[in-house]
């Protein structure tokens, strides 16, 4: 996926599990969800390696970026915002009885931005075989 393409599906979404964009977590999410996208491995380590790398990119420091992305976290959470990932599956994956912490909705964001990458392949894939036909 395009770099530009990646960050404007990784907004879209952001904003449709109401995320509010005007708050510093929001980018900091965004960049961090764009990382784990392109390398797998940081989902596995956050607290190590991701929290660090986000904030080197921002001239911040660890801490600053999980408080911020917990917040926007939090947000998303009291809106009502997690229920989008159902939305997005088609079917009931979540009901919002508990929170996620920073990785679980960075992964899950993640891995519904491949999901749909996925998607669109095979959606491709069928129509080249349908012209050949």
């Amino acid at each position: 996926m395009i770099t530009e393409e990646l960050t404007n599906e990784i907004t879209e979404m952001l904003l449709s599990f109401k995320v509010q964009p005007e708050i510093m977590g929001f980018e900091y999410l965004r960049t961090g969800i764009k990382l784990c996208f392109e390398d797998d491995s940081l989902k596995n380590n956050i607290t190590k390696k991701l929290y660090p790398k986000v904030a080197e990119i921002f001239n911040s420091s660890p801490e600053t970026v999980e408080r911020a992305m917990r917040t926007a976290v939090e947000n998303c959470y009291n809106c009502g915002g997690l229920l989008e990932v159902n939305e997005q599956c088609g079917l009931v994956v979540y009901k919002n009885d508990f929170k996620w912490t920073n990785g679980e909705m960075i992964t899950t964001l993640v891995e519904l931005i491949k999901l749909k990458e996925t998607r669109k392949a095979i959606e491709n894939k069928l129509k080249e075989l349908e012209e050949a036909n």
